[in-house]
């Protein structure tokens, strides 16, 4: 997991520096899980793109993991512009029907969410959010250990 972050860091560091955004990968190198390579990458993509969106320059956003016996949680934080409790049930409901624009006015569809989800499911997890409007979001997601 530690290798496929820093690949899909590399792939939007463009993006981030723009901001002013770091993206910290804090994924030991050991942890190994089972799924399919190229949804992990879309997962990460989309999750990583969308926390440096709604992120403030000079903010961080984290790669992190929990591990159980059986499963890792993956775990995406940023400490950007969060969402109320009205947008945060809204976005559980349908992405699609929502779509924010960034903190540099940058404009989404939602579909990269809805993908996010699908490829979750596919790996037999959900995906997991929680927000605090002016403080950030978490999205997490669950993978077995390899």
């Amino acid at each position: 997991m530690h290798k496929l972050v820093e690949e899909v860091s590399s792939f939007l560091k463009v993006i981030a520096d723009e901001k002013e955004v770091t993206v910290k990968n804090l994924i030991a190198g050991n942890l190994h899980v089972v799924g399919d390579n190229l949804m992990l990458q879309i997962i990460l993509r989309n999750l990583l793109h969308n926390a440096i969106k709604y992120s403030q320059s000079g903010d961080r956003v984290v790669v992190s993991a929990s591990v159980t016996a059986d499963r890792a949680e993956i775990i995406v934080s940023d400490h950007g512009v969060g969402m109320d409790k009205k947008c945060l049930e809204a976005l559980q409901e349908s992405a699609m029907d929502m779509s924010m624009r960034g903190t540099g006015q940058e404009q989404g569809t939602g579909i990269g969410l809805v993908l996010t989800r699908e490829f979750i499911a596919f790996h037999g997890s959900q995906l997991v959010i929680k927000s605090k409007e002016g403080e950030g979001s978490c999205f997490s997601f669950a993978l077995p250990l390899a």
